[in-house]
C-alpha cells in the first residue's frame, strides 16, 4: 500500500478519534510481529512517510506488511499469587472498517475477532 494511502487512513482515524491500544504490526524485514498502538499519545508522531518515534524506532509506511487489530483483547491480571478476573477491552474494528470503505480500496480481512489491514499480501 502506498504512503499516501496509509497517511489518508491514519489521518481519518485520528479525525474520527478511532484509536486502538492493542495491535500487532508486521514489517517486511522482520520474521515476527511486534506490539503497535494508535492512541491519543501517538497520533502526532506520524507524517507523510511514516511514524517518527515508535518504541522500537521510526518506520516508513512502505515497511508495513500488515497491521492486526483485535476486536476484544483480553488481559490476564494477577495480584501477587492471586489470579484476578481478566480485563477485556473493546476496540473499534467495525468503525475502522467503515472508514476504510469510505476512503477507497484497502486490502484487509475481518471477522468478529480481528481486523487485519495489509500493506502487502
Amino acid at each position: 500500500m502506498s504512503n499516501a494511502k496509509w497517511l489518508k487512513l491514519f489521518n481519518q482515524l485520528k479525525k474520527e478519534e478511532l484509536f486502538f491500544s492493542v495491535a500487532q504490526i508486521k514489517f517486511l524485514i522482520s520474521e515476527s510481529a511486534i506490539s503497535f498502538r494508535f492512541d491519543r499519545f501517538d497520533i502526532d508522531s506520524f507524517d507523510e512517510n511514516g511514524f517518527g518515534d515508535f518504541g522500537s524506532g521510526p518506520f516508513d509506511y512502505k515497511e508495513i506488511e500488515w497491521i492486526s487489530i483485535p476486536g476484544k483483547p483480553e488481559f490476564e491480571r494477577k495480584n501477587r499469587d492471586e489470579i484476578l478476573n481478566s480485563r477485556i477491552i473493546s476496540q473499534p474494528i467495525g468503525e475502522i472498517e467503515k472508514v476504510m470503505e469510505l476512503l477507497g480500496r484497502f486490502e484487509y480481512d475481518t471477522d468478529e475477532f480481528e481486523l487485519k489491514i495489509y500493506g502487502y499480501k
